[in-house]
Protein backbone atom coordinates (compact mmCIF):
# COMPACT_ATOMS: atom_id res chain seq x y z
CA UNK A 1 0.00 0.00 0.00
CA UNK A 2 2.45 2.42 0.77
CA UNK A 3 4.76 1.52 -2.20
CA UNK A 4 1.85 2.18 -4.36
CA UNK A 5 0.69 5.20 -2.61
CA UNK A 6 4.34 6.62 -3.07
CA UNK A 7 4.98 5.38 -6.90
CA UNK A 8 1.77 7.19 -7.86
CA UNK A 9 1.56 10.14 -5.73
CA UNK A 10 3.75 13.01 -7.08
CA UNK A 11 3.36 15.15 -3.99
CA UNK A 12 6.76 15.58 -2.59
CA UNK A 13 5.99 14.86 1.16
CA UNK A 14 5.38 12.16 2.51
CA UNK A 15 5.15 11.02 6.25
CA UNK A 16 5.57 7.94 8.05
CA UNK A 17 4.79 7.61 11.73
CA UNK A 18 5.71 3.86 13.25
CA UNK A 19 8.86 2.53 14.64
CA UNK A 20 11.71 2.36 13.28
CA UNK A 21 15.40 1.35 13.41
CA UNK A 22 18.63 2.54 11.77
CA UNK A 23 17.62 1.02 8.55
CA UNK A 24 13.68 0.39 8.42
CA UNK A 25 11.04 2.49 9.20
CA UNK A 26 7.68 -0.45 10.22
CA UNK A 27 4.09 0.41 10.43
CA UNK A 28 0.83 -1.96 11.16
CA UNK A 29 2.27 -5.03 12.64
CA UNK A 30 5.49 -3.96 12.87
CA UNK A 31 5.74 -4.99 8.80
CA UNK A 32 8.68 -3.04 7.42
CA UNK A 33 7.27 0.27 5.52
CA UNK A 34 10.36 1.86 4.30
CA UNK A 35 13.64 0.48 3.73
CA UNK A 36 16.76 -0.53 1.25
CA UNK A 37 14.28 -2.48 -0.61
CA UNK A 38 12.22 0.68 -1.40
CA UNK A 39 13.99 3.53 -0.56
CA UNK A 40 13.87 4.48 -4.60
CA UNK A 41 10.68 5.32 -4.16
CA UNK A 42 11.47 8.30 -1.68
CA UNK A 43 13.48 10.17 -5.12
CA UNK A 44 12.22 13.71 -5.59
CA UNK A 45 10.11 13.78 -2.03
CA UNK A 46 10.38 15.39 1.31
CA UNK A 47 10.35 12.52 4.06
CA UNK A 48 9.36 12.96 7.28
CA UNK A 49 9.81 9.77 9.69
CA UNK A 50 8.33 9.82 13.34
CA UNK A 51 10.49 6.46 13.85
CA UNK A 52 13.64 5.70 16.01
CA UNK A 53 16.84 6.28 14.74
CA UNK A 54 15.75 6.05 11.07
CA UNK A 55 17.78 8.87 10.49
CA UNK A 56 21.31 7.05 11.23
CA UNK A 57 21.57 5.09 8.18
CA UNK A 58 17.77 4.89 6.29
CA UNK A 59 18.24 9.51 6.17
CA UNK A 60 21.20 9.12 4.52
CA UNK A 61 20.33 6.43 2.12
CA UNK A 62 16.97 8.20 0.87
CA UNK A 63 19.21 10.92 -0.02
CA UNK A 64 21.66 9.00 -2.04
CA UNK A 65 18.87 7.55 -4.16
CA UNK A 66 17.02 10.89 -4.53
CA UNK A 67 15.23 11.88 -1.51
CA UNK A 68 15.52 15.70 -1.18
CA UNK A 69 15.19 15.78 2.59
CA UNK A 70 14.99 12.96 5.11
CA UNK A 71 14.00 14.71 8.76
CA UNK A 72 13.92 12.15 11.42
CA UNK A 73 15.41 10.96 14.43
CA UNK A 74 18.86 9.34 14.97
CA UNK A 75 18.48 7.98 18.14
CA UNK A 76 15.12 6.42 19.90
CA UNK A 77 12.27 8.42 20.08
CA UNK A 78 11.24 8.99 23.43
CA UNK A 79 7.43 9.84 24.93
CA UNK A 80 5.07 9.68 28.20
CA UNK A 81 1.97 8.78 27.29
CA UNK A 82 -0.76 7.66 30.44
CA UNK A 83 -1.83 4.02 29.83
CA UNK A 84 -5.54 4.70 30.78
CA UNK A 85 -5.93 6.82 28.09
CA UNK A 86 -4.24 4.57 25.42
CA UNK A 87 -7.70 3.98 23.11
CA UNK A 88 -8.19 7.48 23.35
CA UNK A 89 -5.12 9.04 22.25
CA UNK A 90 -6.52 13.19 21.65
CA UNK A 91 -7.50 12.75 25.55
CA UNK A 92 -3.68 11.73 27.21
CA UNK A 93 -2.63 14.96 28.02
CA UNK A 94 1.07 13.62 29.00
CA UNK A 95 1.59 12.52 24.93
CA UNK A 96 0.03 16.10 24.43
CA UNK A 97 3.30 17.77 24.10
CA UNK A 98 5.10 15.45 21.74
CA UNK A 99 1.69 15.31 19.30
CA UNK A 100 2.19 19.33 19.77
CA UNK A 101 5.71 19.18 18.20
CA UNK A 102 4.65 16.68 15.53
CA UNK A 103 1.92 19.18 14.37
CA UNK A 104 4.11 21.81 14.01
CA UNK A 105 6.90 20.22 11.99
CA UNK A 106 3.87 18.86 9.53
CA UNK A 107 1.98 22.10 9.65
CA UNK A 108 4.87 24.23 8.35
CA UNK A 109 5.89 21.28 5.59
CA UNK A 110 2.16 21.67 4.38
CA UNK A 111 2.46 25.39 4.22
CA UNK A 112 5.37 25.58 2.36
CA UNK A 113 7.94 26.13 4.52
CA UNK A 114 11.63 25.66 3.49
CA UNK A 115 12.30 22.12 5.40
CA UNK A 116 14.82 23.89 7.65
CA UNK A 117 13.07 26.43 8.77
CA UNK A 118 10.15 24.07 9.77
CA UNK A 119 12.89 21.64 11.25
CA UNK A 120 13.87 25.00 13.55
CA UNK A 121 10.12 26.15 14.53
CA UNK A 122 10.00 22.48 15.63
CA UNK A 123 12.60 22.54 17.78
CA UNK A 124 11.99 26.32 19.41
CA UNK A 125 8.61 24.21 20.18
CA UNK A 126 10.69 21.33 22.02
CA UNK A 127 12.29 24.34 23.75
CA UNK A 128 9.19 26.12 25.17
CA UNK A 129 7.79 22.87 26.28
CA UNK A 130 11.03 21.73 28.31
CA UNK A 131 10.31 25.18 30.09
CA UNK A 132 7.13 24.46 30.66
CA UNK A 133 7.17 21.05 31.88
CA UNK A 134 10.20 21.91 33.92
CA UNK A 135 8.38 24.44 36.23
CA UNK A 136 5.10 22.70 35.83
CA UNK A 137 3.74 21.55 39.06
CA UNK A 138 1.29 18.29 38.42
CA UNK A 139 -0.56 15.73 40.62
CA UNK A 140 0.92 12.94 39.46
CA UNK A 141 4.39 13.45 39.17
CA UNK A 142 4.44 12.65 35.64
CA UNK A 143 6.04 16.81 34.37
CA UNK A 144 10.04 16.10 35.01
CA UNK A 145 9.68 12.34 32.84
CA UNK A 146 7.86 14.52 29.98
CA UNK A 147 10.58 17.20 30.31
CA UNK A 148 13.81 14.79 29.92
CA UNK A 149 11.51 12.88 27.04
CA UNK A 150 11.23 16.30 25.25
CA UNK A 151 14.71 17.25 25.77
CA UNK A 152 15.71 13.61 24.74
CA UNK A 153 13.92 14.20 21.49
CA UNK A 154 15.23 18.05 20.73
CA UNK A 155 18.52 16.60 20.99
CA UNK A 156 17.54 13.29 18.13
CA UNK A 157 15.68 15.51 15.54
CA UNK A 158 17.64 16.18 12.67
CA UNK A 159 17.51 16.02 9.09
CA UNK A 160 19.85 14.95 6.09
CA UNK A 161 19.26 16.61 2.44
CA UNK A 162 18.40 19.62 1.40
CA UNK A 163 17.32 22.10 4.52
CA UNK A 164 15.66 24.78 1.40
CA UNK A 165 13.74 22.37 -0.22
CA UNK A 166 9.56 22.78 0.30
CA UNK A 167 6.61 21.58 -0.03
Amino acid sequence: MVENTLSANVKTLAFFNGHGDDETVFGHNDQPILDKDNINLTKDKIIYALACNSLVKLGPLAIKNGAKTYIGYNDEFMWVGDPSKSAVPDKDKNSAPFRKVCHTLIHDLLTGAPVGRALEKAKFEYKKLIKHYGTSKDNFGDAPSIGLALSWDLLSLNLVGNATAAF
